[in-house]
């Protein structure tokens, strides 16, 4: 049976392919046991795994990113880390449900929001480069001082990024 409440809020969702989608909040979770089965025995820069990638996103009619956004990924309680339900937020070039999704299979991922997230909250942008490097830490002081604890780049920490460009010198 697939589950059809959100994990947030509790309230009716539906699915779109493996992405389920709140119809009250704007939380989102992948179905993990199903992205995990798929992907189980592909090489993560096969094409066989590229290919199921797109066809996932394309049957959750997640679209193109249209810039840079910051989002924030509910952790479930662990004690090995201290955490209790608090976040993961980070930011990213492309769409928060396609970062979600290469969370949880391992790739470029934080190894809380693979092994603790259990949903995406929210997201914000799209939005300028610049706008979500100030707005990724901005964000994560936002919710600490509401009391939660936040993982993620602070200020000044520079992203992981594989890029062709050259810098500008």
């Amino acid at each position: 049976m697939t589950e059809t409440v959100c994990r947030v809020c509790s309230s009716e969702g539906y699915f779109d392919g493996l992405l389920f989608k709140c119809s009250q909040c704007t939380a989102v979770h992948w179905d993990k046991w199903k992205i995990k089965k798929s992907f189980s025995k592909l090489k993560k820069d096969s094409e066989e795994f590229k290919t199921l990638k797109k066809q996932i996103l394309s049957e959750a009619k997640v679209p193109k990113s249209q810039g840079n956004y910051c989002y924030k990924i509910r952790l479930r309680k662990q004690k090995k880390y201290k955490l209790d339900n608090d976040f993961y937020i980070g930011r990213t070039g492309l769409h928060p449900y396609e970062r979600y999704l290469n969370h949880l299979l391992g790739k470029y991922s934080s190894k809380h929001a693979k092994n603790y997230g259990t949903a995406m909250i929210e997201f914000e942008g799209p939005m300028k480069l610049e706008t979500s490097k100030l707005r990724e830490p901005a964000w994560g002081k936002e919710e600490e001082e509401k009391g939660f604890k936040v993982i993620g780049p602070r200020e000044n920490e520079e992203m992981n990024i594989k890029s062709n460009k050259t810098p500008d010198l």
